[in-house]
């Protein structure tokens, strides 16, 4: 996918949040548990624990076939141990330095005892690294934006069916761009990284896994491509917050460039609105949404051009 980042991001809300937003000078992150698609950045702990082996058996048989890749690898010069210090990383680099060389099955041969006790450990693990992931993903906040402002769905669903406001950023920063699919990211589960990561063979395999959990936070059904969604993922600073499910996080001023009024807008928001921004933000310019007469689209008209911090 590419990620050419847009020059501006635009936010659909309500009238009320408009307004939130601009007095308090903040903007909210979100759970994702919060979010109207459950299947969007969720973890499912008994869904991603069944992609795991089950039984230590099934568990010798993974580290088996990982450890044989991994010497092929290393013989191959394509792989250096991550972490040489790990036990069973010590007693396989003992081995790949035998003379006469070991074949790669005796290698795991030899190394029968090291992947009985890491299977029984692994086995033994399972549910606290499980859970340990579930709380990674409960800690993230999302703030999302869209690269657009005329989107006629986002209007009706976000913003109060164009009773609301579209307001543009200028620019955010750390913005991840939302990847649209028909195949869930925990179809492509990196296990056998998870696995090496767990042994020490190699850091890919612990940066893959991070990329995957980065991944499932920015990943959703091809249904939601209209949105041209970008975010903003942080993390809850306590538990509280967590809790609660939203943090409000400052936003500049000077970010905010310009607020679009939806076409339905009452008289009483738009009189509300227009006086926040013209003592607050007087930089912003003011644009009101109407209906095309000739096709489903909306046009945009300024009511009010925003004043250079040379002429304020």
């Amino acid at each position: 996918m590419t990620t050419d980042k847009p020059e501006y991001f635009y936010k659909y809300v309500t009238a009320e949040t408009a307004i939130s937003i601009l007095c308090n000078g903040s903007i909210r992150y979100s759970a994702p548990r919060t979010f109207n698609d459950p299947f969007d950045a969720q973890f499912n702990r008994d869904d991603f624990g069944r992609l795991f082996p089950g039984t230590e058996e099934k568990w010798r048989k993974v580290i088996k076939k990982r450890l044989l890749e991994a010497v092929h690898r290393i013989r191959s010069g394509q792989l250096e141990i991550a972490e040489p210090n790990k036990p069973t990383m010590q007693t396989l680099g003992s081995l790949l330095q035998k003379s006469p060389p070991l074949g790669a099955d005796k290698i795991v041969k030899e190394m029968s005892d090291e992947i009985a006790l890491c299977s029984k450990a692994f086995q033994f693990s399972l549910p606290k690294m499980l859970d340990d992931t579930r709380k990674l993903f409960e800690s993230f906040c999302v703030f999302c934006v869209s690269a657009v402002r005329n989107n006629l769905l986002m209007w009706a669903h976000y913003a109060d069916k164009h009773r609301g406001v579209v307001i543009k950023f200028k620019s955010l920063p750390d913005t991840t761009k939302v990847d649209y699919c028909d195949t869930s990211p925990f179809a492509s589960a990196p296990v056998p990284d998870f696995v090496d990561s767990l042994l020490g063979i190699s850091s890919t395999g612990r940066e893959n896994v991070e990329k995957w959990i980065k991944d499932l936070t920015a990943t959703k059904s091809n249904a939601w491509e209209y949105e041209k969604e970008w975010r903003i993922i942080e993390t809850f600073e306590s538990d509280a917050w967590q809790a609660l499910g939203y943090k409000d996080f400052p936003v500049a001023p000077a970010e905010i460039d310009e607020v679009v009024f939806g076409c339905e807008m009452s008289k009483e928001n738009y009189n509300k609105l227009t006086l926040l921004i013209e003592d607050w933000y007087p930089h912003a310019k003011i644009l009101e949404s109407q209906k095309d007469p000739r096709k489903y689209a909306l046009d945009f008209e300024t009511i009010r051009q925003g004043t250079s911090p040379a002429a304020k």
